[in-house]
């Protein structure tokens, strides 16, 4: 059927034609991800609306001579096919009806037919044929390595379904995500035992805390050999009761992400399945903990702990809880990861109405939803104020809010400065403070003072700041 509204664009000079029920919209070109051994048509991965779709260069794709500036990006839907198109520019809406006079043309497997509009001829495309997923893998260049394999466009997101918790590292100017579920903590570890004979991956064996971690260079795992001389932080994750510390540049911090896309376009690599997207349309490879490790690791885990006669001690582990370090002050304090829904950089809060808690700062924006903002070093303060007479907590000015998940809603925490994720024995925190104090409790890392806050009672200050807010 060509009767029905069309959207005209230009390309190289001339006019082209895609039915408007296939578009969803138009975009400024954002920034691209190339794509190893991609048809010659297909520019690179980008963002689109929270989806991760292929960009094609239509000129191209229909061997046009590439004649003009390509300024739009024509985002189409067809089924489950989601991709875009690159455009000179899109010039208007134009409704067809069959008695305009459609006339044939040959057929290349793209175009429909021709029409007159404005005294120029538009050439009427299928949308259905545009997309990719007919398309077959093409073979790298002898010597290359690496496969796209068969390409297709990704698919559509499931609507409404619930985020998934990550922490984000970076590893050679790329990013990963780590499920959260799956990580102890975050350590920096400077000296470490080589193990004679072991896989390429492994880069020794630390016993932090007296507990056995076998070390190992997370670009080997996945295919990336660049150096881990100068390896010291580690993201410590546990597979069957194995502990791993996996070398990484830096930790980017907690993320909540929609469910991952599986797109074959993205380069396939161990350990890797699927992919999110970041706000600023960068992809994240979602690394599988179970795949990433393979048992021939795990068997050299267990024949390291034994040799070293500490399996029993592995056993009878005591307790964990993961905590989220950071700074207040000259203070250190933590919270429960359970507490947390997100890490986000610090911006200035929006005022809000005068009167209510002298500790409500105001409010920010988070991914749509107003925020109330608390100041950590207030809440410190005043708890240690009361309890210690004249000690005082002065905060430098904040650097990041921690984002707190309660049942009242969320509230934003400005903290100074991000320390790293810890997991730490329960039995070595002591209870501290009254029932409605900020601070559940006290223990001591590395010689110095930890403060445990308490998430939970601070619903009280987020209720209110919410009414004040009119966010309920």
């Amino acid at each position: 059927m060509t009767d029905g509204t069309w959207v005209i664009a230009e390309l190289d000079g001339a006019l082209i034609g895609v039915a408007a029920e296939a578009v969803l919209g138009v975009i400024a070109p954002p920034p691209v991800t190339p794509i190893p051994f991609a048809p010659h048509f297909v520019d690179g991965l980008i963002g689109a609306a929270g989806d991760v779709v292929p960009l094609i260069d239509l000129g191209r794709c229909l061997d046009m001579a590439a004649t003009g500036q390509r300024h739009d990006v024509m985002r189409l839907k067809v089924g489950a096919s989601h991709f875009c198109l690159l455009v000179d520019r899109v010039v208007s809406l134009a409704q067809l009806t069959l008695d305009d006079g459609i006339e044939s043309a040959t057929d290349d497997g793209f175009t429909i037919g021709t029409w007159r509009w404005q005294d120029r001829s538009v050439r009427l495309l299928d949308a259905a044929r545009l997309g990719i997923d007919d398309i077959a893998a093409v073979e790298p260049s002898a010597g290359a390595e690496g496969l796209v394999g068969q390409a297709s466009s990704a698919e559509e997101s499931v609507a409404g379904a619930a985020e998934e918790k990550v922490v984000v590292v970076e590893l050679g100017g790329d990013r990963f995500a780590l499920p959260l579920a799956g990580v102890n903590e975050v350590i920096e570890i400077n000296d470490w035992t080589p193990v004679p004979a072991a896989a390429l991956a492994v880069l020794g064996l630390a016993f932090p805390r007296d507990a056995p971690l076998l070390l190992l260079s997370l670009g080997r795992l996945i295919g990336r050999h660049q150096s881990d001389g100068t390896a010291h932080r580690f993201v410590v994750v546990e597979r069957d009761g194995a502990r791993f510390g996996l070398a990484v540049d830096r930790v980017i911090g907690m993320r909540s992400f929609r469910p991952k896309d599986d797109n074959p376009l993205i380069e396939a690599a161990p350990g890797i399945e699927g992919h999110y997207i970041e706000a600023d349309n960068t992809p994240v490879g979602a690394i599988v903990i179970e795949r990433l490790i393979e048992d021939a690791l795990l068997n050299t885990f267990r024949t390291l702990a034994r040799s070293a006669s500490i399996q029993a001690t592995a056993e009878a582990r005591v307790e964990l809880q993961r905590f989220l370090t950071f700074a207040v002050g000259a203070e250190t304090c933590a919270l429960p990861i359970e507490a947390i829904e997100r890490v986000i950089e610090y911006s200035d809060p929006h005022p809000l109405p005068d009167g209510g808690l002298a500790t409500v700062k105001g409010a920010i924006e988070v991914q749509g939803r107003i925020v109330p903002v608390m100041l950590a070093s207030e809440w410190l303060a005043n708890d240690r104020g009361t309890t210690q007479g004249t000690d005082t907590v002065v905060g430098e000015l904040p650097g990041a809010y921690v984002v707190l998940r309660l049942d009242e809603g969320p509230v934003a925490l400005a903290v100074d400065r991000l320390h790293r994720i810890l997991a730490m024995p329960v039995d070595r925190i002591e209870a501290f403070g009254r029932g409605g104090s900020a601070i559940a409790g006290v223990a001591r890392l590395d010689g110095h003072v930890l403060w445990v806050l308490a998430a939970d009672r601070m619903a009280g200050a987020g209720r209110e700041a919410a009414v004040r807010a009119g966010m309920s």
